[in-house]
């Protein structure tokens, strides 16, 4: 407080005049002390933050100035309160709703206090009237007068005029009981001087922003009103949209008013921002010349608060301001030379800022110009940023994408059952194809659904052991539980089968029916009908009867070698049937911890029942995979050590390799898969699983020689897919697409096909065809995420970008919680030049990489990954520090170069050129690098000519 020398009374530190006798104070000359004006700031600039909470703001100052123009912070390193409607920060301060017990004001009930000062409070409301929130401001107490609460019906009238996207509306105005208010827009977002403070914007972002600015204050002056006010505290910057919206019209006033600023003493340095309105109306930082000169204010007032404004947006400083009051008004009035600060800006931009932060009204550019120009340097801006952004070639950023498709793939994968041998021809000639559609359920229990999908899931298991013996391949039930058609043409029209089995279960008290049919496919006409009845005592023998009947009609040999499938005990195969049924729908919330629970029930129950530890073991390796418990995998591990204890199978050292494949245990991985092949040389699931385990070590050779011999025991479309891929990783296309072509032969239609054949499109720079292809995907999967997004990297190939954006967004909200698709989608708004959005977009793909990070520390590609969000959203600093250099060099090319564009943004060519080296070697197309736009500054650089000439 500061005591008035004539009459003895305080005054609140902002005041030029004593609040009592209006006699002039006056201050000694002191050094700037931010924390003073940080106790000071307020939501509208009209308050200071109460006692309690200016403690615990200014004992947690973190952020260093980076000029003489002190920044404010708050308990999260940010300016205090100066956002009126910043929902995020609200819920920062956690400041308690006090409104002297009044819980509503006129139809507004109020929901918390967002700010409160010397002339009043701001509250978040809800119009009860309209059902939306609102910003209520009130005047307090304390301040009532006529002449206060004509002031702020005066506000509110000016503001009320102005109906414009970039200016917040005012809603109402009026006296409740003797309460007066201002109904505003709630607008959710940051002020922008928080933004300037923690350096938010890109420079395109920063044109946008000034522009829409300009747009707002043309409209106003239109209608003959002066802000009188504008500052970064008064402007918010909407999220997620990026609009802009100027608030605050509470010392406008309409041009040629007859008006003329009180007059002005110098104060402490906590004046430098904040007046006490009333005596000096205004923020001395940003006021034009002619305010400090108590002079009539025209238009260009508002002009020159603007350029400072523009200034400090471009720059991160404020002109003018400086340690004293009196020192920021010298400069205000005298300055003229302001080639220092604006230097490496646009001569245009320069230009404009000197222009309007010229001493003489006169001199000073309108609104219309100001827009005119900025608008023009902002779409140069984004033309250029256009032209030098990439959209990663195939071998970088499909395999993300494509990522969805496998891990769709291995849930068919894990536990495969075995299907065709290599000649097609010779298989439709003499063999079967078979699919196994799910059981219907015929009663109203749910239980019995579950209890006949377990049944399908069983039966579709013990066919496909014995069918690869048979020169056939049973299309196991898991790959149709997420078909919305699963009619007999449909599958036939999908899957190419020969024949359907269709099944249903119905409940006669304590008996049960099953009725079993086998279809022709391409006709739907029935062959045969198998019916039994049975009590849960007879389950397993009602089931094997069936499967031998259809195992003789089809003139099948039994499998030479089958899992343990002794007839176990009832109850323990009740439960197995249970689990199994549960791991069928295993993406239901909770279906995977039912199965787990009813599996680990059979096996309690009976100990020498093998297969119910094998899908056990699956369950718990999906569990894992869904909740990122590394718990759950050691429990999958240790599981299959007991049933190598009890069987010592190869099946159950095939179960081994898979557990600790699974939880990256690779030596012992590779034993016990090869221990598996010992014990039976004809083990596809061991050669698979090798082959699996040798490509996550970037032993590529070898993992196609075990793809190769998985596929020559049992020729089913997932091995192929998994070699198809392989191929395609390494940059192999012509053998990618031989690959994906027997894929195709065994599943028509099938959408991991258009997948694979629109990345090697993308690969070979097709990207027509690779639009057509994803866009089948698209049609014949429409909520498959990673559809959308791979029809999004055809698009951006083309300069398609607003579509692309629509394809990425689609993908997002079809699966909001994959890092990869936020990503990308950041990636397209980025690229159709929506900054603001690509950077929230950015900040929720590291957020979500995040999570993944804290689970899995030592991972090399996450961490690489976020370092590249990270740089794509100007944080370039933090995205090198994050960087593993020691170990980085001995990644997978695609994560060399993720590494790549990292160090490109950051400057440091040479390290662009060591990593890209690298990349090539590990087989990366140096044609595809070429073709990327990121790099095209590197390549026309001496090192990057360096680098091509070593390859030419």
């Amino acid at each position: 407080m500061i005591r008035c020398t004539q009459c003895g009374s305080n005054n609140p530190i902002f005041n030029t005049h004593c609040s009592e006798c209006e006699s002039v104070l006056t201050f000694p000359e002191t050094s700037y002390d931010p924390q003073d004006e940080r106790l000071q700031k307020s939501s509208f600039d009209e308050s200071s933050l109460d006692e309690s909470a200016s403690k615990d703001i200014s004992s947690k100052q973190s952020k260093p100035k980076k000029s003489t123009a002190e920044e404010n912070t708050s308990v999260h390193s940010k300016p205090d309160n100066t956002l009126p409607h910043d929902s995020l920060e609200i819920d920062d301060l956690q400041v308690k709703s006090d409104v002297s017990n009044t819980e509503s004001i006129a139809e507004f009930s109020i929901i918390k206090k967002i700010g409160e000062g010397g002339m009043g409070k701001v509250f978040l409301a809800n119009d009860t009237v309209l059902n939306r929130k609102v910003a209520l401001k009130t005047l307090s107490e304390e301040k009532l007068s006529p002449k206060m609460t004509q002031r702020i019906i005066e506000e509110a009238r000016l503001a009320s005029v102005l109906n414009h996207d970039n200016i917040a509306t005012v809603y109402s105005a009026s006296n409740s009981g003797s309460i007066p208010y201002i109904a505003m827009e709630w607008v959710e977002g940051e002020s922008l001087e928080n933004g300037i403070f923690q350096e938010k914007f890109t420079y395109q972002q920063s044109l946008s922003i000034a522009a829409q600015i300009a747009k707002a204050l043309k409209h106003a002056h239109a209608h003959g009103i002066i802000h009188r006010d504008i500052k970064p505290a008064n402007i918010m910057v909407c999220r997620n949209t990026g609009k802009v919206k100027v608030l605050d019209f509470g010392i406008a006033e309409r041009f040629q008013a007859d008006h003329i600023s009180a007059p002005i003493e110098l104060e402490t340095s906590v004046s430098s921002r904040q007046t006490s309105l009333g005596v000096l109306e205004g923020t001395i930082a940003y006021m034009s010349p002619e305010q400090t000169q108590q002079k009539t204010l025209s238009l260009a007032s508002d002009v020159f608060s603007f350029g400072i404004v523009l200034h400090e947006l471009m720059t991160g400083d404020n002109p003018f301001e400086a340690e004293t009051v009196k020192s920021t008004l010298n400069n205000i009035q005298q300055k003229n030379n302001f080639d220092p600060s604006l230097k490496g800006l646009s001569g245009e931009l320069k230009k404009l800022i000197i222009d309007c932060l010229s001493k003489t009204s006169e001199q000073r550019p309108a609104f219309e110009q100001i827009e005119l120009i900025l608008n023009k340097l902002h779409q140069a801006e984004v033309d250029r940023t256009l032209k030098n952004r990439s959209y990663w070639t195939s071998s970088w950023r499909l395999p993300a994408i494509i990522t969805g498709l496998i891990f769709l793939v291995a849930s068919s994968a894990f536990y495969l059952l075995k299907p065709i041998l290599s000649d097609r021809d010779h298989i439709f000639a003499q063999g079967k194809k078979l699919a196994v559609l799910p059981f219907d359920n015929l009663s109203a229990d749910p239980m019995i659904d579950i209890f006949s999908k377990g049944l399908t899931f069983d039966l579709s298991n013990q066919l496909s052991e014995i069918s690869s013996e048979n020169n056939s391949w049973v299309i196991p039930a898991s790959e149709f539980f997420k078909l919305k058609d699963t009619s007999t043409s449909e599958v036939y029209r999908k899957h190419n089968v020969d024949w359907v089995i269709k099944g249903s279960v119905q409940h006669f008290g304590n008996e049960r029916l099953l009725s079993v049919q086998l279809l022709n496919a391409s006709d739907s006409r029935v062959v045969k009908v198998f019916k039994e009845s049975f009590t849960v005592e007879t389950a397993f023998v009602a089931q094997n009867k069936i499967k031998q009947s259809i195992v003789q009609l089809l003139g099948w040999q039994q499998a030479s070698k089958q899992p343990n499938n002794k007839s176990p005990v009832s109850e323990a195969y009740l439960h197995y049937l249970n689990g199994m049924g549960y791991l069928y729908r295993y993406d239901y919330k909770d279906n995977l911890s039912e199965a787990i629970s009813n599996l680990q029930k059979s096996i309690d129950i009976d100990a020498s029942f093998e297969p119910a530890y094998y899908h056990l073991a699956e369950a718990y390796i999906r569990k894992a995979k869904h909740d990122s418990d590394a718990l759950t995998l050691t429990k999958a591990v240790e599981l299959s050590k007991s049933a190598i204890d009890r069987f010592n199978s190869s099946s159950a050292y095939s179960l081994s390799g898979m557990a600790n494949y699974r939880a990256s245990q690779y030596t012992k991985s590779e034993q016990h898969f090869k221990k598996a092949l010992q014990l039976d040389e004809k083990n596809d699931k061991a050669y698979y699983g090798l082959a699996r385990l040798m490509q996550a070590i970037n032993k590529n050779e070898q993992a196609e020689q075990y793809f190769r011999q998985a596929i020559a025991l049992n020729e089913n479309w997932i091995y192929w897919n998994y070699l198809a891929y392989l191929y395609y990783q390494t940059n192999r296309l012509d053998d990618a697409k031989q690959a994906y072509k027997q894929v195709a032969l065994m599943t028509p239609n099938n959408v991991f096909g258009f997948q694979m054949l629109g990345a090697i499109a993308v690969s070979e720079g097709d990207f027509v065809q690779a639009e057509k292809s994803f866009e089948a995907s698209v049609k014949r999967e429409p909520d498959n995420a990673y559809n959308h997004s791979n029809l999004a990297t055809a698009y951006f190939y083309q300069t398609k970008y607003h579509l692309a954006t629509k394809s990425n967004e689609r993908a997002v909200e079809l699966n909001p919680d994959s890092y990869i698709l936020q990503a990308n989608l950041a990636d397209s708004y980025r690229w159709e030049g929506k900054d603001l959005q690509a950077k929230v977009t950015y900040e929720k793909a590291i957020s979500l990489v995040n999570k993944l990070i804290e689970q899995k520390s030592n991972n090399i590609s996450l961490k690489v990954r976020k370092a590249s969000y990270l740089a794509k959203s100007g944080m370039v600093k933090p995205a090198l520090a994050l960087l593993p250099t020691d170990s980085l060099i001995d990644s997978k090319a695609y994560v060399l170069i993720w590494a790549s564009n990292v160090y490109e943004l950051a400057g440091n060519r040479d390290k662009v050129a060591e990593y890209l080296t690298a990349a090539i070697n590990k087989g990366y197309d140096l044609k595809n690098l070429r073709n990327e736009p990121e790099f095209d500054r590197f390549f026309s650089s001496d090192i990057g000519n360096q680098f091509l000439k070593k390859y030419q």
